[in-house]
């Protein structure tokens, strides 16, 4: 299908051909929304796809809810979003799109009170809900709670293992006399597709949340996390199917305690989308989402050889000017079933959701001889 060669992009959803940068680009509509965050995609059996964010007038509010959007296969223009959450009294935030092996489309997602009277977070009355679409997310059946435990958090999907497991990560946030505290991974596992779940803790991995699993072989999984402290991604392993995890060390990528998104592709490599900066401490992370990068690692994860900058923003580089970048983050990063890669994140302080369809070939690039040669 050929598509338009916009002048940029334009905020009604219309996907338009970037020359430059050699992808498919589009604003997906935002509705009467004001602010927008953490999207997720999924692909339909047919071809066409979905994508949820939490979206409302500032995070945290009471308005805050699950909204979702679908482009159609074949179409060149994403459409308006609908509301698929409704609680009047919680914020709602941070969806996953999983399709279950009920042939339902599962969107879950955090509900957290709106305030609380002297917390500046919520996060401790957290608690993981769910809701189901039998026809391709046009219309949703009303959520209900997945786990009956509070502080629990979410923000990636569910995965379904090679040998049916199905493993969903998570963290646990806390409350305390100093304020919350914690915030370790677990990880939910069933062996009966979804009905009941046991808990399994990652070891010493406080302050490394919002788990990425990746299944490199049959029982042999690892998890890449956003890091509190603000310095790298850091990674884990398992090779039980997720029954124990090792304690998650360093990657060679950077971190500033925001939102990654990591899987294998078919080419057998895995990649991540992250953005490409660490800072000094958490606290110095406002405005500072920009670059977005995608990276490409042949070896499991360990080293990150393939590179490439797919979001600059402003372009603003060095701590002195940092904070005239918007915010460009919580990257979302799927691969269809024809191979092509694509990429959701928010846009410009979280003003919408970019839309970003590319192929692997695109973040390798061509190996080009010095001139002379």
């Amino acid at each position: 299908m050929e598509f338009k060669h916009l002048p940029g992009l334009t905020p009604d959803g219309t996907i338009y051909h970037n020359v430059n940068m050699g992808t498919l680009e589009a604003l997906i509509p935002s509705g009467s929304y004001q602010f927008v965050k953490a999207p997720s995609l999924l692909e339909l059996p047919g071809g066409d796809l979905l994508c949820a964010w939490s979206a409302g007038s500032k995070e945290g509010g009471a308005d805050e809810s699950i909204v979702c959007a679908k482009l159609k296969k074949g179409d060149d223009r994403w459409h308006r979003p609908v509301k698929v959450s409704r609680d009047s009294k919680r914020c709602e935030q941070s969806p996953s799109l999983f399709l279950g092996p009920d042939n339902a489309v599962w969107v879950v997602y955090t509900s957290q009170a709106a305030g609380v009277s002297g917390k500046n977070d919520t996060n401790h009355t957290a608690m993981i809900r769910f809701q189901k679409s039998f026809n391709g997310g046009r219309t949703w059946e009303d959520p209900k709670g997945l786990f009956p435990d509070t502080g629990s958090l979410c923000s990636q999907p569910i995965i379904m293992l090679k040998n049916k497991r199905l493993i969903f990560s998570n963290w646990i946030s806390r409350d305390s006399m100093t304020g919350l505290s914690g915030d370790p991974t677990v990880f939910r596992i069933s062996e009966d597709e979804g009905s009941t779940w046991k808990t399994v803790f990652m070891p010493e991995s406080q302050g490394r949340i919002q788990a990425n699993i990746v299944e490199l072989e049959e029982g042999h999984l690892i998890a890449f996390m956003r890091s509190r402290s603000a310095d790298a991604i850091y990674r884990s392993e398992s090779f039980d199917w997720g029954s124990t995890w090792s304690a998650p060390v360093k990657t060679v990528l950077p971190n500033n305690n925001s939102g990654i998104s990591a899987l294998r592709l078919k080419s057998g490599r895995i990649a991540i989308v992250y953005n490409h900066i660490a800072v000094d401490s958490a606290e110095e992370k406002t405005e500072n989402g920009c670059p977005i990068a995608v990276a490409l690692s042949e070896d499991g994860g360990i080293t990150w050889p393939l590179i490439r900058y797919v979001e600059l923003g402003e372009g603003y580089a060095g701590a002195e000017n940092q904070i005239n970048n918007r915010q460009y983050e919580t990257p979302y990063l799927m691969q269809g079933q024809n191979g092509d890669l694509h990429l959701v994140f928010s846009y410009k302080g979280r003003a919408c959701i970019k839309y970003m369809r590319f192929t692997e070939a695109d973040i390798i690039g061509e190996k080009r001889a010095p001139e002379g040669e």
